[in-house]
């Protein structure tokens, strides 16, 4: 990057109701040169997206007062965030909860645990200004590679 034209930083939202993997996540994502904000449920969520607009959501879906599908139903009946990139990363791994993921809208569907290369790796292809060739091929890069921390 060149620093005589600084790129604006991206803005992301991650929403997990578990202290550490919010921890780790903001870590990374910040190590990694984007500004991030926290929400400890889908309430909180909805709460900070009603006065700010994120680049991108990291979501989680079983949590308390809000569940990240109920987040999600919320934010597509929204015109200024319905086409807001959301990564869903949950417990959930059975192909029905998937597939209905990415159903509600997920731009991508991710499996606790997770690895850290591969968050950093997706956010930054769903944020950067990517062709889509480059694009398609960050993502089948991704899903050829097994999971690992």
């Amino acid at each position: 990057m060149n620093s005589d034209t600084p790129k604006a930083r991206k803005s992301i939202l991650v929403v997990d109701d578990e202290p550490d993997v919010r921890m780790i996540l903001e870590a990374l994502l910040t190590q990694s040169g984007y500004s991030v904000s926290e929400a400890r449920d889908g309430r909180e969520a909805l709460d900070i997206l009603a006065d700010k607009k994120f680049d991108l959501m990291i979501l989680d879906l079983m949590m308390p007062r809000l569940s990240g599908e109920e987040v999600m139903e919320q934010l597509r009946l929204q015109e200024r965030l319905k086409d807001m990139p959301v990564i869903m990363l949950t417990a959930k791994a059975q192909q029905k909860d998937v597939e209905k993921g990415y159903k509600e809208g997920a731009s991508f569907y991710i499996v606790k645990p997770f690895s850290n290369t591969t968050i950093r790796e997706l956010v930054s292809c769903l944020l950067e200004d990517l062709t889509e060739e480059e694009r398609e091929e960050v993502l089948f890069k991704l899903m050829s590679k097994p999971p690992s921390m």
